[in-house]
């Protein structure tokens, strides 16, 4: 058991689960004491981002529960930021070669706990995070890892910290891997998830990234996942931007003339000339899933990943795609652009930058402000 606290040592401990649960408690006192305040877990919040008091169990990093008409609850709905965390504990388990089974006999608990746990469908209590730990044995490394989610207010959005880019991050694979659909768009090169092998390695200087994000664009398009569908915006003058030599861009364009031929993708061009201002400025990638699985953004920045599940911030992502939309070519005129870029690749031609201006009649689209 847990003895009692000293000022010098705010949580004794004693082995097993109790020595990771003090650990655990010991460390965040420290993180409190460093920042000037008490030793506080950090307060639960609803769906509508009301404080809740914490319950007896310090709950952690909560899901939201929704309610209906007489207030009562009717199930809980799973954040981005919990989902991290249960699949962050997912693989702690995986990397401590166990099945559910047998964390479950081990520590008493039902299926459905675990399972909760790892999906991120429920509350996650600090001893049950102790528990999990201490029966997966984790290394300092996944410890800190999970401590620092377990910690983090969830407040509808958050950052993840990566060296060159985010092709790596846990919860950017985790969500595209669920997501039904997944809408991108980068200003003035192709997106990431539309690149070449080649293309990527020319762009960031490091074939070792581009192995990474050829894996994770082949994961994201496995035909086994059976009903996820990408669509992809690029700007023309993508189209033009020589990165790396001509061979490289041949070699691009014909990669996005093969995914425009998926039936699960979807490229489109936005002409220069047309509407879309303020939306053209920025990169964003918005990705829908099943209900009751709420929407999730990214929005990367060259040492840093934002996620958002915030609904307003979502929808002005939603407002940002659409204005997109509005201004782009169709799908068989996209298409037929980028086999005109392909051939003039090819055949060491310069093709002028072509302004394609609005139909007459067509309205003005709306600019986003993201």
């Amino acid at each position: 058991m847990i003895q009692a606290a000293t000022p010098s040592m705010p949580y004794r401990r004693s082995s097993g689960t109790d020595t990771h649960l003090a650990k655990l408690l010991t460390t965040l006192h420290a993180r409190r004491s460093r920042a000037g305040g008490t030793a506080r877990l950090p307060a639960r919040f609803s769906i509508t981002g009301e404080r809740r008091p914490l319950s007896s169990e310090h709950q952690l990093a909560p899901s939201r529960s929704i309610v209906n008409s007489n207030g009562k609850q009717q199930f809980r709905v799973s954040s981005a930021h919990s989902r991290e965390l249960g699949e962050e504990l997912r693989r702690a388990r995986q990397g401590a070669e166990m099945s559910s089974g047998e964390v479950v006999a081990a520590l008493g608990w039902s299926l459905g706990k675990l399972s909760k746990l790892e999906t991120g469908s429920r509350g996650t209590g600090i001893a049950d995070i102790a528990a999990l730990l201490g029966r997966y044995a984790t290394g300092k490394a996944a410890h800190d890892r999970v401590l620092a989610l377990a910690t983090e207010t969830d407040t509808g959005s958050f950052l993840r910290v990566h060296d060159t880019c985010m092709d790596t991050l846990t919860t950017v694979g985790m969500h595209e891997h669920d997501a039904r659909t997944v809408t991108t768009y980068e200003p003035l090169t192709i997106p990431a998830l539309a690149q070449s092998e080649n293309y990527t390695a020319a762009l960031t200087g490091d074939r070792d990234i581009a192995r990474v994000r050829a894996a994770r664009n082949e994961k994201l398009r496995d035909h086994r996942s059976g009903r996820r569908h990408t669509v992809i915006y690029l700007y023309q003058t993508a189209l033009h931007l020589v990165v790396g030599d001509r061979a490289v861009m041949h070699e691009q364009m014909l990669h996005l003339i093969t995914l425009a031929d998926r039936l699960d993708v979807t490229v489109r061009v936005i002409p220069v000339g047309r509407g879309g201002r303020a939306a053209l400025c920025r990169p964003g990638t918005l990705l829908d899933f099943d209900a009751p699985t709420r929407p999730v953004v990214f929005v990367e920045t060259d040492a840093a990943t934002v996620v958002h599940d915030d609904p307003g911030v979502v929808a002005a992502y939603r407002k940002k795609m659409r204005a997109l939309e509005g201004c782009a070519l169709d799908a068989g005129k996209s298409r037929d652009l980028i086999a005109d870029q392909a051939v003039a690749y090819r055949d060491r031609i310069s093709v002028p930058l072509r302004i394609v201006r609005a139909e007459p009649g067509t309205p003005p689209q709306a600019a986003a402000g993201v």
